[in-house]
């Protein structure tokens, strides 16, 4: 939790807000009676509005053992997705963490491709028995502009800020997927 100034403290509070394993709640400061709640799953996830859109979003890792499906795809078995909270169940996005998603590191990790090529040392390692982390979210860079533009800007001056999901296994296998779930980088 980072410092605070005195300037920042309400003068005369009414809400008590209580960050709990189950989530958020909102308690009237004189009543003691629940104003509101948002409950919140703690299970490889993290929460966030990471599209800038004006809705917490709700990102999470996922990983099915071979013997929890008929079927064992690293696509469809191990992957960072996520859904809004208030949306019904729409998807912004369900990622690939455990194969590798991007030409690029499948042509250099691919050693049939160009022998002398592979000098990255990729493992061949089995990702389907890995554990999820919780996703770590972090501020995105936009992709489409120059980082010093980026960073001479203030947030105040950004329309939304938005977040790059990074989603870490217990392989030792970390993929980074972008605001809209665009592939960003992957490495083990």
């Amino acid at each position: 939790m980072r410092p605070h100034s005195s300037n920042e403290h309400v003068v005369d509070p009414n809400v008590l807000v209580i960050h709990s394993y189950k989530g958020v709640d909102v308690l009237h400061i004189y009543q003691g009676r629940p104003l509101c709640s948002l409950q919140l799953s703690a299970h490889h996830s993290a929460h966030a509005d990471i599209n800038g859109d004006g809705v917490i979003d709700h990102v999470q890792a996922v990983v099915l053992n071979p013997g929890e499906v008929s079927t064992y795809d690293d696509s469809a078995s191990c992957y960072g997705m996520a859904v809004p909270l208030v949306s019904g169940g729409r998807e912004l996005f369900k990622h690939s963490i455990c194969r590798a998603t991007h030409w690029a590191e499948t042509f250099v990790s691919t050693s049939r491709w160009l022998p002398g090529l592979n000098t990255y040392g990729r493992r061949r390692m089995n990702h389907s028995y890995s554990e999820p982390l919780e996703p770590v979210l972090i501020e995105s860079i936009h992709h489409n502009a120059p980082i010093k533009l980026h960073v001479t800007q203030t947030a105040a001056q950004h329309e939304s800020i938005l977040y790059d999901s990074i989603f870490v296994l217990s392989s030792g296998r970390v993929t980074s997927l972008g605001p809209q779930g665009e592939f960003n980088w992957q490495v083990d």
